[in-house]
């Protein structure tokens, strides 16, 4: 569990060395898999098993994809059905991020809102480390969101690539930004947010 942000500073490690975030993290990819349908790689294992059922008749492989069916149901029953619009071809009705947070509660059992000054949006729970109360777990300090990329300079005529990853960190009453630049799997920065 992460109970503060000194995580993010020069030098630190990337990502962040803590065996709970990590376990959640890699459940959260796997059931993403699992509701992608991607079976086969989720559970090889049973996969293996099922596929020798060429040599034992006794064996019927089925395999249903319901996680993204049962979303859809409850999501139904959450929000109802969409409006129809009679009016003709409206563009400008706003995009419902509760939708998005829905199935992410439904395929991580975790949905996350972002309220920001350009609006109200869903984030990925993939993307973003809960800060705790070293004395209660339920109560958060703090949301860290982070989003990574690569970009490619020049340099004498060689192509250099730098990675480099935001965060947005939520905490009571105040939110910032911060970016570094990882180099050998460590932040370097952070960098002026203008660089």
């Amino acid at each position: 569990m992460l109970t503060n942000t000194d995580w993010i500073a020069e030098g630190k490690p990337w990502p962040p060395e803590d065996a709970d975030e990590k376990a959640r993290l890699e459940e959260h990819a796997r059931n993403r898999q699992v509701y992608a349908g991607l079976h086969d790689a989720v559970m090889p294992r049973y996969a293996a098993y099922l596929s020798d059922q060429a040599k034992d008749s006794r064996k019927q492989p089925i395999i249903l994809d319901w996680p993204a069916l049962a979303t859809g149901s409850y999501i139904s029953l959450l929000l109802g059905e969409e409006p129809e619009v009679i009016a003709g071809d409206r563009k400008d009705l706003p995009e419902r991020s509760d939708e998005q947070v829905f199935i992410d509660v439904s395929r991580y059992g975790l949905g996350i809102y972002e309220v920001s000054d350009s609006g109200i949006q869903a984030l990925s729970p993939e993307n973003c480390y809960l800060i705790t109360t070293p004395g209660n777990i339920q109560r958060y300090q703090a949301i860290v969101f982070f989003a990574t990329w690569k970009e490619t300079t020049e340099k004498a005529g060689q192509k250099e690539v730098h990675e480099y990853v935001k965060f947005t960190i939520h905490s009571i009453s105040k939110i910032q930004h911060v970016i570094y630049e990882i180099k050998d799997s460590k932040l370097s920065g952070p960098l002026k947010l203008g660089d």
